[in-house]
């Protein structure tokens, strides 16, 4: 942010170039008075945003006269408020909420680093070797001990984790879910380790790993760098393709699997297009169902033939798909793709007008249930607010 101040008020930057194969920097021109951008420093546009938005706010005056030092603080904690509060409003869009948002800095502030590995020591977990304190984790399954205070007293990230989760279950959280990237999975048995070292149950800690996501437009790649500011916010896939589409698309594989997100096909409208798929069955189902009522058409209670009973089939088997989800944590996405196809082959032999089953996704016609005389189906699916909640 301080080189993007400098920028705005007539500075010229110079990026260096990549690092040749032998990890040496090339030759590159700085013309005299220019800034030379650090070599690590994140390069997206939006940080020239968050400079601007401080400076009008704070005013150029004002930042000018401050020492760089204090300046830069200055930065650091204003880019940090602004951050945060766009990210919470793109998880806002992305329908995604969270009641707490807990920061790293509160471990460090509060001191529980240091309250929790006192407490890892009283207990006899932790020991001392060549200046630092290594925690027992070999004794819960980890290949080795791990650093938790490096040998200069500054804290590993290992121990800042430590004291989140401990804070977690000091504070009456029976289950935990993390997030973490698939780089990240060395680090599960040494935190289940720490947690079990503490003496609390290890498997109430539950960690997903996450792979990486790719996007493809028109068949290729869209090479990213976090670090150049080549990059798609999740706000401009939102805006492109649309919230559904964007929310189905990072459902539809494992967590353990790599993503392939097809712009162009998420765009779509086609049957290749699993979201417009599924939205398109929704679509038909209440047309039929609407027209059926306008006539006051008589309702068949039992299905007609083979293919019916596929549907009521597939349509029972949505608890399965519940089930599943609760117990993996992770979307069951065959259901509603195998639901479309069977409705689809239903729909393309014969009109769906005497077909009860489209009542089940119809909220306002769910007291019709009760005239199917399948009664696993109607117990399953007559409770609505439940499977609205999972």
């Amino acid at each position: 942010i301080e080189y993007r101040f400098q920028e705005l008020q007539g500075a010229t930057l110079v990026f260096p170039p990549k690092r040749n194969e032998d990890g040496s920097m090339p030759e590159f021109d700085i013309p005299e008075g220019a800034l030379v951008f650090p070599e690590n420093g994140y390069r997206g546009p939006d940080i020239i945003e968050t400079a601007k938005a401080i400076a009008e706010r704070e005013g150029f005056d004002k930042l000018n006269a401050m020492n760089e030092a204090d300046r830069v603080a200055l930065f650091k904690e204003e880019g940090l408020k602004e951050k945060l509060a766009r990210l919470e409003e793109t998880l806002r869009n992305f329908r995604v909420t969270f009641d707490n948002w807990f920061s790293e800095r509160t471990v460090h502030e509060t001191d529980e680093i240091h309250h929790s590995v006192e407490a890892l020591k009283a207990l006899g977990k932790v020991y001392e070797k060549n200046g630092a304190l290594w925690l027992k984790s070999t004794d819960y399954g980890d290949d080795k001990d791990r650093v938790v205070i490096r040998d200069n007293g500054v804290p590993t990230y290992l121990a800042a984790d430590i004291a989140y989760h401990r804070n977690k279950f000091d504070r009456g959280f029976k289950e935990m879910i993390d997030i973490w990237g698939a780089d990240h999975h060395g680090y599960v048995c040494r935190v289940k380790a720490a947690m079990a070292a503490f003496g609390y149950d290890p498997d109430k800690l539950t960690v997903l790993l996450l792979q990486m996501v790719a996007l493809f437009r028109d068949g290729q790649l869209v090479k990213l760098s976090k670090r150049s500011g080549d990059s798609v916010t999740l706000d401009e896939l939102i805006e492109e393709v649309g919230v559904d589409a964007s929310r189905y698309f990072f459902l539809m594989r494992s967590l353990d699997s790599q993503l392939d997100f097809d712009i162009n096909l998420a765009k779509s409208r086609s049957n290749d297009n699993p979201v417009y798929y599924i939205q398109y069955a929704h679509a038909r189902i209440h047309t039929r169902a609407d027209q059926t009522l306008q006539r006051n058409a008589e309702l068949c209670v039992k299905p007609a033939n083979h293919r019916e009973r596929q549907v009521a089939r597939t349509i029972e088997n949505f608890i399965h798909a519940i089930r599943f989800t609760n117990r993996r944590l992770q979307i069951f996405d065959g259901q509603p793709l195998l639901l479309h196809a069977k409705l689809d082959r239903l729909y393309r032999r014969r009109r769906l007008d005497g077909i009860v089953l489209f009542f089940i996704f119809s909220n306002q016609q769910a007291h019709h249930l009760k005239k199917i005389p399948f009664r696993r189906v109607r117990r399953r699916f007559i409770i609505k607010k439940r499977f609205n909640r999972a």
